[in-house]
């Protein structure tokens, strides 16, 4: 009973960690077929490598930070559930909600807008199809928020005793990605694949949205509200790592090498992050997410 019991929850979990592995599977079985028939073989084979393999790399980055973070308060999350606990439950879905929002949403942004240097320095500028591997890089980047939510959606579906509703979820994404893959990519190329991928994962996640206020009796207007706040930030720093990227551009160029690239990406991130990190705090945004240990710590930086 106990082994019956162990797998009934191991499975599922095992299941829905093969998310983003299903999706290049697929990608990596109809990617050829389709870009051939759309005629594109000549550059086919390397577009594939820079969908399948070298972006993914690129982008998952900042979703095993979020992850991380998030994560850690599933335990919390199956405590209260199973106290009966819902507003302690309610305020515990919302903080892992709230922090993949704040570290994925900018962290991905920013990846997309440095596409071209973040695609250089870890690839060089004479790699595959430099150009498409950033145009590429450009567009796949904000789909690691899409990564990072199904990720701790699942986890809560199973934090709640509902993880069947987690593998419905991901076998609705996968039908859609097979269903629409061979379409889009003879359609778009590399960002079809891209785009199928972001619709699967988006039916999934709307599901699972829908089973978590079922049975958490989970509200989603605060996580909207500050999900706007965060929109409204990541927009300011959006602005502020382009007009620094221009400045920069005046100077130094990243096609110029790895090293050059290193330099832009540092200056940039770091200009960015600065300013997305300081509004968060006068906006009160990082205490209302992490607690007042923020604030202090600001403080301190300050004197």
């Amino acid at each position: 009973q106990m082994f019956k019991e162990l797998f009934s929850y191991a499975a599922p979990y095992v299941f829905v960690g093969l998310a983003i592995p299903l999706y290049q599977y697929i990608d990596t079985n109809t990617f050829n077929r389709a870009m051939i028939a759309a005629g594109y073989q000549n550059i086919s084979q390397d577009l594939m490598a820079i969908v399948t393999l070298y972006v993914p790399k690129l982008v998952m980055i900042p979703v095993s930070l979020a992850t991380a973070f998030g994560l850690t308060l599933i335990p919390a999350v199956t405590e209260n559930f199973t106290n009966k606990d819902f507003p302690a439950l309610n305020k515990q879905i919302d903080q892992a909600m709230q922090i993949i929002l704040f570290i994925v949403l900018p962290a991905s942004v920013g990846m997309a807008l440095l596409s071209g240097p973040v695609y250089t320095f870890f690839y060089g500028s004479e790699s595959l199809l430099p150009e498409m591997g950033r145009d590429i890089l450009f567009w796949y980047a904000p789909v690691a928020l899409l990564f990072s939510l199904f990720t701790v959606n699942a986890a809560i579906l199973q934090g709640v005793n509902k993880q069947k509703f987690a593998v419905v979820s991901l076998m609705m994404g996968i039908v859609i990605k097979i269903a629409l893959n061979v379409p889009l990519i003879k359609l778009f190329q590399g960002s079809g694949s891209i785009l199928a991928t972001a619709l699967g994962y988006s039916a999934s996640l709307l599901y699972g949205f829908i089973m978590i206020k079922r049975h958490a009796g989970y509200s989603y207007r605060k996580l909207f509200k500050r999900f706007l706040l965060m929109l409204i930030l990541t927009a300011v720093m959006g602005i502020i790592l382009l007009l620094v990227q221009a400045l920069l551009s005046l100077f130094i160029s990243y096609e110029g090498g790895q090293i050059r690239s290193a330099v832009v990406i540092f200056i940039t991130s770091a200009v960015g992050g600065s300013v997305y990190l300081y509004l968060a705090y006068r906006v009160k945004l990082l205490e209302k997410i992490f607690g007042q240990r923020w604030n202090r710590f600001f403080k301190r930086k300050a004197s």
